[in-house]
């Protein structure tokens, strides 16, 4: 089955995701012996091999497999080959289409005692988006859950941060020495965090101390966010009405809570030096107090969606915004590395983080999906976790994590260096509204 193939002159002006599939074939006469082929293949002007992908795309592949009792499949080098020679190929003409000589190519390099083949080829935004929408298109997981034991797998990351992929199947011997899944995750790795709910009871995790919280208060209105300061000895709460509660270290420095406003407050991002901070409300209206300083706002503009998060650079001097369809708004010395804004996403996004370098920033969705930007590379995401995502934060350096992911239920994940880690936050019958890592 065929798709419509996309040309990069009209890629931008569509939210569809380019994908095609091609059946499996069936083999009724035996060839040649196979043989390997070490040649280098060349990457394509503007774009590299994008292995961190291809990996991504291999786990998640057998872990869909195995959600359907079926066997793992076996990562064979000689079809990741033909797959990224493909995918090189189609890459600088803007296209997706099929390999045509994808039988003979299997057959003189990889095994003559093949029974079926198939392949999938697809242009998207992240590897993590790709796998489902492969998973979404009913030929496309007709491959992914089909009698295969091999299979090869070849990516590209563009300059803008897309990648192609090509995905070739095929039922055959076993491999003597097949490659493996990344390993389990990285055990007895914690967050050291504090989580709050909506009635302002904030929960330590790890070696966080506790510092009070507002829980016994009369709450005019819910808590929405909480963040930390530098030194990991304090932090702040607001509330939806912008009303601020400082504990340890924390310092008060102005509130929205006596303005009449016209959206709610859905967040906050300290500055670098702690001695301030910016809240952000739905319409994107930016309120600074301490030496946070103003650098524009999205108040007077009409949003398609409302904002849900913000983050600061690394300088202190501008800050991202992000709206629920994932469109990204700059100001200051921050940067536009991309967004979701045109895209058609499974679900909303409902916070961001930035880089260490201030060169990028990450999106999350409420489904867990991640979305790269820049220097923000993909380490993985809490798709298929059972639980609703309510925040990200960037992991401190040095943790090897890349940044964490904070769940409704209580769950706080960590992902970096192709591990996902898992830490208890708060019981399962909890609700969050925000989590903030101790810094220091």
């Amino acid at each position: 089955m065929f798709l419509l193939v996309m040309r990069r002159s009209i890629r931008f002006l569509t939210a569809a995701l380019a994908l095609l599939v091609l059946s499996a074939l069936q083999n009724t006469t035996e060839v040649a012996a196979a043989q390997s082929n070490d040649t280098e293949t060349a990457v394509a002007l503007g774009s590299v091999r994008d292995t961190p992908a291809e990996q991504v795309l291999f786990d998640a592949l057998n872990t869909t497999r195995a959600e359907h009792g079926l066997a793992p499949l076996q990562r064979d080098p000689a079809l990741d080959q033909i797959a990224i020679e493909w995918t090189t190929e189609m890459s600088p003409s803007g296209s997706l289409s099929h390999r045509g000589d994808l039988r003979q190519q299997v057959e003189s390099r990889v095994t003559s005692e093949w029974m079926r083949i198939g392949e999938n080829v697809g242009w998207g935004p992240s590897a993590e988006w790709l796998h489902g929408a492969f998973f979404d298109s009913a030929p496309h997981r007709a491959n992914m859950l089909g009698d295969y034991n091999r299979v090869g797998i070849g990516a590209l990351l563009e300059d803008d941060g897309y990648v192609w992929v090509t995905v070739n199947f095929l039922d055959g011997p076993d491999l003597p020495n097949p490659i493996q899944p990344s390993p389990n995750p990285i055990e007895g790795l914690s967050a050291d965090a504090w989580a709050v709910s909506p009635d302002g009871v904030v929960t330590p995790v790890g070696d966080s101390p506790f510092l009070d919280d507002p829980s016994g208060l009369p709450l005019q209105q819910p808590v929405v966010g909480i963040a930390s300061t530098p030194t990991g000895d304090g932090y702040w709460l607001v509330a939806s009405d912008g009303g601020i509660f400082a504990y340890g270290d924390a310092r008060f420095h102005g509130s929205t809570g006596a303005i009449a406003l016209n959206q709610p407050i859905v967040g906050m991002a300290p500055t670098a030096t702690g001695d301030g901070y910016w809240l952000v409300a739905s319409d994107g209206g930016i309120f600074a107090f301490g030496d946070a300083r103003f650098h524009g706002s999205t108040g007077a503009i009409t949003l398609n969606q409302p904002i849900v998060g913000m983050a600061p650079t690394a300088t202190g001097d501008g800050y991202w915004l992000v709206a629920s369809d994932g469109g990204i708004f700059a100001f200051g010395d921050a940067r536009f590395h991309g967004s979701t804004g045109a895209l058609s996403l499974a679900a909303p996004i409902v916070s961001m983080a930035s880089t260490p370098s201030g060169n990028g920033y990450w999106l999350v969705a409420s489904d867990g999906g991640v979305f790269t930007f820049g220097d923000g590379g993909f380490a993985g995401s809490a798709s298929g976790s059972g639980g609703s995502v309510v925040g990200m934060t960037p992991a401190d350096t040095g943790s090897g994590l890349d940044y964490w992911i904070y769940l409704s239920d209580g769950r706080a994940l960590g992902f970096g260096d192709d591990a996902t880690a898992s830490s208890p936050v708060l019981d399962s019958t909890a609700s969050i509204t925000g989590v903030a890592v101790r810094r220091g």
